[in-house]
């Protein structure tokens, strides 16, 4: 009998051993704040979606995550009609560095070689690179991986099972890596500029083609890309907005050659119908679309099409004007006020520390913020330059983040009133709980803003260092001016991250340096029942609407429910923090027994033609499955 309590009382202290043992090397690996029920979500979750290959988007179930997890889950995130919830992350074929919408729901992505063979964490990639799967950018140089030569189709009713991706390998020759993509109408995507780069001759990668002048066509009905005539400057990193029936460009470079481009450009049609494209010298500018002092105005710059029927854009601080057909030279109308204070310090400290230790752990939530150990001190920079992020409702824009030269990222809000762009007003609204360099922002169906992802300190030789990755994201109340914190994402999204806001008004996150995704259900998604439990929301639904308007026509529609509001919101595509002239209208209706009548803008200076997303939400706030639409 002795001997057998003594036997069980060895085996119980080695069990409680090793649960020691196993509990505080979690902790040494996630902080003191680390839970079991946390750790569970965070690292078993991602292999049982590849696993179970469950539908994260089927909003007729309660499974966000799987058996696994789904109680944990439950008992988490049980106000989630406060603050939303995230699904655990799932494999995605590429790095979605540019992520745009189609006029049929699916969602195309691209921006790196895809990846070809799954295991476990292991991936093969088109170029026979082997990596871990979430290790993040330590273990390639920058353009070993980054090719847009790759294009993934998703089609989200079919879930994130292998069979919901088509994924298609260089279907033309063309590296569109730091393009700008478009739709033009329900049947043409654009895809504009790209990438050239030349390997050291030793480097067993090969040299990509010149793409810095390439435009491409994609047919969305046939499936297929065809060349379209080249632009007379390169523009990697260009910004095009829409313009009647034709396309401007500006900015961009070429990236071998280091030459900027900073004459726009026009496309127009020819006799037979064929586009090229026609320099505009009136817009040329060095200070706009340079780079002066380090400013980096010629990547990506915001640009809008202004109610006063103006081009308006912003280049680093530098606000400006511009009409194609005025006769009149591109014109600086104003600037963004810069901060003054204490530039970044001890960041040489940190890449000391960094390059001495070389050791990855396979989770990335083990990050500890190096400024939270007092090594990096500077004050918060302005809401400035490529790294800040930006939308536009009704006739303001909303400019957010971004990183003022040498300074921590932003945490600012600027509204800037466009009616007139030669006289742009600027009011500073309030901040963001937390700074963030290369967030996204999106506009949610009910008017308000969503942003996610980017870092607390950008540093310009490692925009891939992932210890400054800012998990969080929020909510801006555009009526209250407040900003709401949600839960955190699972995946570091920093530099090439990029979000979507899908149909059924979930939003897709993906990019950064990881062939993965994830998806965050806003609140509007959820309502308690009667016992208290959040469920999904009954949505409301659009009946009988068709796809092909006029300017000035009304939306005509039915539906099953009492609605409140209807929005419209330009088709996403959105690379490199910034969406491609994005754009919200809240439309005003009318109501006849159950037939529903939204009146478009009447004004071709404000809403121009193209492809849009309609919402009708009920009395509760909650959005209908989003139609897509073509304003001619």
């Amino acid at each position: 009998m002795l001997k057998k309590f003594i036997k069980y009382s060895i085996l119980l202290f080695l069990l409680l051993s090793f649960g020691v043992i196993f509990f505080s090397a979690l902790v040494s690996l996630y902080g003191n704040k680390v839970s079991i029920t946390s750790f569970f979500v965070k690292n078993f979750s991602y292999k049982e979606q590849v696993k179970k290959s469950y539908n994260p988007l089927d909003v007729s179930t309660e499974r966000f995550l799987p058996p696994l997890t789904n109680k944990v889950l439950k008992k988490q995130q049980a106000n989630q009609h406060l603050v939303g919830a995230w699904s655990s992350p799932f494999d995605w074929p590429v790095v979605s560095i540019h992520l745009l919408m189609l006029p049929d729901g699916k969602v195309m992505s691209y921006g790196s070689f895809s990846a070809d063979v799954k295991k476990n964490q292991e991936i093969l990639l088109s170029n026979n690179k082997k990596l871990n799967r979430d290790a993040g950018g330590v273990q390639w140089e920058h353009l070993e991986v980054f090719h847009g030569i790759d294009f993934d189709i998703w089609d989200p009713t079919k879930g994130v099972a292998a069979n919901s991706h088509r994924t298609i390998k260089k279907p033309i020759v063309l590296d569109a890596f730091c393009s700008i993509a478009r739709l033009y109408d329900l049947d043409t995507l654009f895809i504009l500029g790209g990438n050239q780069y030349a390997y050291d001759a030793n480097s067993p990668y090969t040299t990509s083609p010149d793409a810095t002048k390439r435009t491409v066509f994609y047919d969305i009905k046939t499936k297929k890309f065809e060349a379209g005539k080249n632009l007379n400057h390169a523009r990697w990193y260009g910004s095009v907005v829409r313009w009647n029936d034709e396309l401007v460009i500006f900015g961009g470079i070429h990236n071998y050659k280091g030459t900027y481009s900073v004459i726009p450009e026009i496309m127009k049609k020819d006799d037979k119908g064929e586009f090229y494209w026609k320099e505009l010298p009136l817009g040329e500018s060095v200070e706009l679309f340079g780079d002066l002092d380090g400013e980096t105005s010629w990547s990506y710059p915001k640009t809008y099409l202004a109610p006063d029927g103006n081009i308006f854009g912003i280049s680093y601080n530098k606000l400006w004007s511009f009409n194609p057909d005025s006769g009149k030279p591109i014109t600086r109308t104003g600037i963004i006020p810069l901060e003054k204070g204490m530039k970044i310090k001890n960041i040489e400290e940190i890449e000391s520390k960094n390059k001495n230790n070389n050791k990855y752990n396979n989770d990335s939530h083990n990050t500890k913020h190096e400024e939270e150990s007092g090594l990096i001190t500077g004050t918060i920079g302005a809401s400035v330059g490529n790294k800040a992020t930006s939308v536009m409702l009704q006739d303001k824009i909303y400019m957010m983040g971004g990183t003022q030269l040498d300074y921590v990222a932003s945490n600012h809000l600027n509204r800037i009133d466009i009616s007139d762009t030669f006289n742009p007003k600027i009011k500073k609204l309030s901040p963001m709980h937390s700074p963030r360099s290369y967030g996204n922002s999106l506009i949610l169906p009910n008017g308000n803003i969503f942003i996610n992802g980017g870092q607390y300190i950008n540093d310009s030789n490692n925009p891939h260092d992932q210890r400054f990755a800012n998990y969080s994201s929020e909510i801006y109340d555009v009526q209250s001016d407040t900003w709401k914190e949600l839960p955190k994402a699972s995946i570091p999204r920093n530099y090439h991250n990029s979000s979507l806001l899908l149909l059924d008004g979930s939003i897709l996150v993906s990019g950064g340096d990881s062939w993965s995704a994830e998806i965050y259900y806003p609140p509007y998604l959820f309502e308690k029942n009667n016992d208290g439990t959040t469920v999904f929301a009954k949505k409301p639904k659009i009946l009988n609407i068709k796809k092909n308007y006029t300017i000035g026509d009304d939306i005509q529609f039915t539906s099953d429910s009492k609605i409140s509001s209807i929005s419209l919101i330009s088709a996403g595509s959105t690379t490199h923090s910034q969406g491609v002239e994005l754009k919200y209208f809240d439309l005003k209706f009318d109501k006849k027994n159950s037939e529903i009548f939204a009146k478009l803008p009447k004004n071709r200076k404000t809403l121009q033609k193209g492809v849009y997303i309609l919402f009708a939400l009920n009395e509760a706030g909650v959005p209908s499955h989003g139609q897509t639409l073509m304003v001619n």
